[in-house]
Formats: C-alpha cells, structure tokens, sequence
C-alpha cells in the first residue's frame, strides 16, 4: 500500500543572520508557503532497498531548468530515507517525487523531499514520531528541513531552537516568483557572506513588526519589514538577481525580494494586479517564472 502527500514551496519573509555557533549561521526567519508543491509518494518493499525516482513537472507551461535535475548527492530523500530506516530497522522502500520546485532557488526544494519522505515514513511504518524527534532528525539532513515538514506561517530563531507557527493567520497574498541565472549553493552564499560581514551579523528586517504586521493584517508594515540579510552575497554570486527583483518592482509589486539564499526572487503585489498575466509578460524575460498564491 502506498501513501502520499504534497509539500509546498517556502518563501523567507526575511531573513535575519545574528551570528555564528559552532561555524552554524543562527537566523531569524519568518517564512511561508506559496502554491508550488512536490508530491512524494512511498511505497514499501519486501527487501532492504531503497530506490528514489524524480519525475519532472511543469507549471504554468514552464519546465524545470537543467541545473534543478537531481543527483545523488543532492539526494535529499534518499538521505533521509536512509538515515530513519537505520534508525528504526525498518525494511526498503521505494520514493517517487513529482518534481515541481526548482534546486538551489531559496524556496525550498531539497528540504521538500526530505520532509515528504520523513512524514510519509512515520505514517506508513507507525513510528509515532513527537516534534522533537522529527526535528532533531530534519536537523541531520538540512536547515529547512523541519520547517518543509510544518509549512505554514512560521518564525524559525535559530539562537533559540524555536519554529513556531504564527497561529491562525493566513496571507492570502499574490505573488510572483522568478529567477534568472545560475542557482546558487547555501554554502558559498554564506561563504561570500562572511567575507562581507566579518562579524557574521546583518539585519535587515524587524521580525518583531512584521509579525505585528502578520497578526494584526498591517500590509503596509508588512512591506516595510520584508528583506533578506543574504541579498548582498547572493548578488555578488548571481548578478542578475538584481534585474530580477528590478523586474518585479518595475510590473507593480509593492514589495520584491530574495528567498533563502536565492536566486529566486519574489515580488508581493495588490489584488488588484492581474498576476496570471504579469507573469506571462515576463515568460520571455525569465528562466523561470509562476504566479502564485502566498498561503
């Protein structure tokens, strides 16, 4: 018997780095889900294998670029699949992932796979798993991992190993995501990170406002709070992350921005803007481009 679930794209609302712990970055997010979504499915076998298979899907008539295709060791799945069956002796399995969020784009597309697989393990071999020990084991394999895992309106700190859901508020907003150029790798985002803020420290939104803003439906504090610490790194690595965000701007967002560490960028526009057409304008502007509901 197979079972199967979706796990939906995250945007960084912003994206704090307070410092460093044991050469970790400690952040202070706030994040969301959009309507982008992979679906895994997980299937039990009678020996000890483990197979993933990827099938790649499109959105908005727009494929997944070259550099998204997955390898071995960008497995995410696999690397939990394998970490949890050692944990608790359990027998093979196999994972299919219908591949819809982009690699290396900041919106969580490694952290999807892991977290689907590690959900559906739970349920189909009745682990019983707490929230402690999902997040310890997300821990072991990525950053966003938990997160992937909960999805939702949450703030992560990472000083004080808090994620915690925003409780009962949606956004409900409309968006656009896009990229242009390469992806880039987390880790030399906060390689050339370190090299411009030698103290490890840059702020660029009041997470304190803009969840204020969230829980009280203050758009336009919203707005003002939106930002990411590792834009500065991730232009020198990306140069047309400029150009993306410049391109949101100029087709009427009232906010643009990066996500994790990027190249994605998205902007957050008034219900009045057709967004649907907006993003089909910039089909040819872009290696990649949806438009899509913040949820």
């Amino acid at each position: 018997m197979y079972m199967q679930v979706d796990i939906n794209a995250k945007l960084n609302l912003s994206l704090n780095v307070l410092g460093k712990k044991e050469q970790l970055h400690l952040l202070d997010s706030i994040l969301c889900s959009v309507n982008i979504f992979d679906t895994i499915t997980l299937m039990p076998r009678s020996d000890n294998k483990i197979t993933v298979n990827f099938e790649y899907q499109k959105i908005s008539g727009l494929g997944l670029s070259q550099h998204t295709k997955i390898s071995n060791t960008n497995n995410t799945a696999l690397k939990m699949a394998e970490l949890v069956k050692s944990e608790f002796k359990l027998s093979g399995m196999d994972i299919y992932i219908e591949k819809r969020i982009p690699q290396k784009a900041g919106l969580g597309g490694s952290a999807a796979d892991a977290a689907g697989a590690l959900l559906l393990m739970n349920k189909q071999f009745g682990l019983g798993l707490s929230w402690q020990q999902m997040y310890t084991l997300s821990s072991k394999i990525g950053a966003d991992v938990a997160y992937m895992c909960k999805g939702g309106l949450c703030r992560q700190i990472d000083s004080k190993n808090i994620l915690d859901n925003i409780t009962g508020k949606k956004l409900d907003l409309k968006s656009i995501i896009l990229s242009n150029g390469e992806g880039i790798s987390t880790k030399k985002c906060f390689l050339e990170f370190d090299r411009i803020f030698k103290d490890g420290v840059h702020l660029t939104s009041d997470n304190e406002l803009l969840q204020f803003a969230i829980l009280n439906n203050n758009r336009e504090m919203l707005y003002k709070n939106i930002g990411n610490s590792l834009l500065d790194a991730s232009m020198r690595l990306n140069s047309k992350i400029a150009y993306s965000i410049d391109l949101l701007k100029s087709t009427g967002a009232k906010v643009a921005s990066m996500t994790g560490s990027g190249s994605a960028c998205f902007g957050i526009y008034g219900e009045e803007i057709n967004t649907d057409e907006v993003a089909k304008s910039l089909q040819s502007k872009c290696d990649y481009v949806y438009a899509c509901k913040i949820l």
